[in-house]
């Protein structure tokens, strides 16, 4: 079920991150913001829920394969659309690539101050500086939104964290932790 919605989700994203982009633009150019209840909220969210399970669960069989690949090549020739959805997904799927994981290490840094620590991920480790590690710290509750920082090596705790569990982390507040700091 989780690789399911996973597969959903990695397919979904880019797509609806290009539409929103297409809608805001949109709505920028022809009318005021349109405000949405409550309930239209929690019923969107329902049905965008419900359309990456269902779309992780069709992308296992081939017609729906073969379906997609030609919206993407459709997508990949559209003039507007064509720039935003290649580069969302460039930023999106080597979060869900098992094979190529965009995050080396799990670790501490010092963030905001000096003397408080931020869970971070590094994400290049070979700048021929003495800034040399990037990571990036996501947000909490919300890890779509971070700081990339450039810290060198000797600055960085080294965590036993898979990046799931230290998302877990980040996402839930710091409420759940399964493995210890060290």
């Amino acid at each position: 079920m989780k690789s399911t919605f996973t597969t959903g989700l990695a397919i979904l994203f880019p797509f609806v991150l290009t539409l929103m982009v297409a809608r805001f633009l949109i709505n920028l150019l022809t009318s005021p913001i349109d405000p949405h209840s409550a309930f239209t909220q929690l019923f969107t969210l329902v049905i965008m829920i419900g359309l990456i399970f269902l779309t992780g669960f069709l992308a296992q069989s081939f017609l729906f394969q073969a379906f997609f690949e030609k919206i993407e090549k459709l997508l990949h020739q559209t003039p507007l659309f064509r720039s935003v959805y290649k580069s969302m997904q460039e930023m999106i799927h080597p979060f869900f690539d098992k094979d190529r994981s965009c995050f080396k290490k799990t670790v501490l840094v010092p963030f905001p101050h000096p003397g408080a620590y931020a869970v971070g991920f590094i994400t290049r480790d070979d700048f021929p500086s003495a800034y040399s590690l990037a990571v990036l710290v996501p947000g909490t509750p919300s890890p779509l939104m971070g700081f990339l920082l450039m810290v060198p090596p000797h600055e960085v705790i080294p965590l036993n964290w898979t990046v799931e569990e230290a998302m877990k982390f980040i996402i839930s507040c710091g409420v759940i932790l399964e493995s210890p700091l060290h």
